[in-house]
Order: structure tokens, then C-alpha cells, then sequence
């Protein structure tokens, strides 16, 4: 079912065969809001600042996975990470935190998707990370850290006899 709304709103609503609305796209001109919804609850609702909220969850089952590997050391690859505070250059969108694509990609390549952006193809919405990725080497960085202060406590606590 396609619902043409109006110069403000526009909607396309997706059902079953017995006609129960099971999803639906809905765009909202005055707020330049989208929202996708799945059975009637707002799954994913992207603003005019092109940010995407919802409840999201990387696909992790092992099921899905095969060559599955520890992680053997982090600590000096996240010593190289750059944590950075940056303004968009598009309006509106306002300041943020996180990494730049470029420089996480030459020490994580497989958690950088996309290609750079480019002005003249505005389509292209340029590199993108995988924050999961990036969360599993921090994880491990952080355990090896807690390894070496636990060890330096314990040497600690025999000299202090």
C-alpha cells in the first residue's frame, strides 16, 4: 500500500495477506525526518543532520562465522588510534567525537568500508567505520593493561612483604 500523503508527508506501508500493516517508511518534509518501522514501532529514524538512531545490533551469531580467532595483542595497535573531537562541515550537524576513517584503515583495514568522499558525487557518503571492530581491539588492549597491573600488584605487594 502506497499512501501518496501530501506536499509535507509521504508514506509507504508494507502488509501481509491478511492486510496488518508490517512495516512502513514514512517521510516527514517539514522536519526532514524518515522513520522505518517494523511492526508499528519506529525501528530506524534518520534527522536532517543525516544521523541514524534506533536500536541496532551487529549480527555476531557463531553460526555465521568460520576462521573465528583470538585477538593475540592490541595494546600498541590502539596506542596508535587518534581519538579526535571535529565540527561537521555540513550545517547543522554540529560537533562530534570518534576516529577519522583514513588513519584507522591503515591499522584495521577490515573494519573501514567505503570509499572516500567526493563533493562531486554527493551520493557517496565516504568511509565508514565498523565501531564493533574497533570496540574487539580495545577490549583486548584493555584485558592485556589489566594483565600488567595485576602482575605489578602482585610484585608490589611481595616487596611489600
Amino acid at each position: 500500500t502506497i499512501a501518496s500523503g501530501n506536499s509535507n508527508n509521504g508514506s509507504i506501508f508494507f502488509s501481509d495477506d491478511g492486510d496488518n500493516n508490517i512495516g512502513y517508511i514514512e517521510y516527514k518534509h517539514g522536519t526532514d525526518n524518515m522513520t522505518i518501522g517494523v511492526n508499528a514501532a519506529n525501528a530506524i529514524n534518520i534527522d536532517d543532520s543525516q544521523v541514524a538512531a534506533g536500536d541496532f545490533n551487529d549480527t555476531s551469531d557463531v553460526a555465521l562465522k568460520e576462521n573465528i580467532q583470538t585477538i593475540s595483542t592490541a595494546i600498541d595497535m590502539v596506542k596508535q588510534l587518534r581519538p579526535v573531537t571535529f565540527d561537521w562541515k555540513k550545517e547543522n550537524k554540529g560537533s562530534a567525537s570518534g576516529f577519522i576513517a583514513q588513519e584507522v584503515e591503515l591499522l584495521l583495514p577490515n573494519d573501514v568500508k567505503g570509499d572516500a568522499y567526493d563533493e562531486a558525487n554527493p551520493k557517496n557518503m565516504g568511509k565508514a567505520l565498523n565501531a564493533t571492530g574497533i570496540l574487539a581491539h580495545v577490549t583486548k588492549a584493555l584485558q592485556e593493561a589489566i594483565t600488567k597491573i595485576e602482575t605489578l600488584e602482585a610484585k608490589v605487594a611481595v616487596l611489600e612483604g
